[in-house]
């Protein structure tokens, strides 16, 4: 028979296992409950509360993950480019690695997970700098197709043409230059009276709905990296880039039409148009297959412009556009499969 101190060492083991992870995580929790202000950032910092700087129409916003990240803007009912999503397109993805990010080489390992954070590829020490250039982290350019009208940051920022439209007045002190006891003061003060954060404007984004001014056609050869240079360079003045093979989709359409409303609902956009001569309209969501379009009443195909926008040719005299997305659930797969059961 085995004795007893050896029956229960596995046990033993796996308990101071369990309690060595139980005690890191919960240091790991409380260090940055502390450091991030607890959960006042969800809920009470004073410019996203009351956003007199926000535009009208729909817009979207980026964050600097330091001391506040992306998803929490979801808290305050604000559309985000960036963030972290367990299951993104991959097309998504690669838009931010090679676009946003430029990086032209991306591993195969790097489409992995979906956290796409401006700051994403750069070690940055947040805690000693008076202001960050934001062109050293992304091409603003792919903010503005991205419907990015403003950046949310608790590190002053510049460069790219952004200019601060509210947030503190006084500069930033440097983390490094307090003492322990300061910076633990200041950051439980935060938990209970979470400061402003700096908010600054992207020049002349996208709208979430437009109507194209051009379009250019390049060759399905061109080189993906060269696609999204394109882009960059000529998609914020409007204009959609699509692969060749795709064209016959938007050909042969005049470039007017104004958006008079849209109104973003829970599966689409329903869009007011005034399109005398027709044109072509753009909405700045990724083409997938599950979306659909009518104009009209009467079905539209609907093509991939931008790498990351969708588009449809509009007819002369269009007045009224529906963009639905329906995704089959599970039940409505089994009940094509096996319709005997419904």
């Amino acid at each position: 028979r085995w004795p007893l101190f050896l029956k229960a060492f596995p046990s033993a083991v796996l308990f101071a296992i369990a309690c060595y992870f139980l005690v890191n995580i919960k240091i790991f929790n409380l260090v940055a409950f502390f450091g991030d202000g607890g959960q006042s950032n969800l809920t009470s910092i004073p410019n996203l509360v009351k956003r007199d700087w926000a535009p009208k129409a729909l817009f979207r916003v980026v964050t600097v993950p330091y001391k506040i990240y992306p998803n929490f803007m979801l808290a305050y009912g604000l559309d985000m480019f960036d963030g972290f999503t367990n299951l993104v397109p991959l097309k998504y993805v690669d838009t931010w690695h090679r676009g946003v990010l430029r990086l032209r080489t991306p591993k195969p390992d790097s489409y992995i997970g979906g956290d796409l954070y401006i700051t994403q590829r750069h070690n940055t020490d947040f805690r000693g700098h008076a202001s960050f250039d934001i062109t050293n982290w992304v091409d603003v350019n792919w903010l503005r197709l991205g419907n990015v009208s403003h950046v949310v940051s608790y590190v002053p920022l510049h460069g790219g043409g952004i200019k601060k439209v509210s947030g503190p007045v006084e500069s930033p002190t440097s983390r490094r230059s307090l003492s322990f006891t300061t910076k633990l003061s200041r950051d439980f003060s935060r938990i209970f009276n979470p400061r402003k954060v700096y908010i600054y404007s992207v020049p002349n984004p996208l709208p979430r709905v437009y109507f194209a001014k051009g379009l250019k056609i390049v060759p399905d050869a061109l080189n993906h990296d060269k696609f999204l240079l394109v882009v960059s360079n000529v998609g914020p003045d409007k204009i959609a880039v699509m692969r060749e093979s795709e064209s016959p989709l938007l050909l042969h359409k005049s470039f007017s039409g104004t958006v008079t409303n849209v109104k973003k609902t829970a599966d689409g956009f329903d869009i007011d148009v005034d399109a005398p001569s027709g044109g072509i309209i753009v909405v700045n969501t990724l083409a997938l297959p599950f979306w659909t379009a009518d104009v009209d009443g009467e079905s539209a195909p609907i093509a991939s412009v931008n790498n990351i926008h969708m588009a449809i040719a509009v007819k002369p005299g269009a007045k009224r556009i529906l963009f639905r997305y329906k995704r089959p659930t599970l039940r409505d797969k089994i009940l094509h499969i096996f319709p005997g059961l419904s």
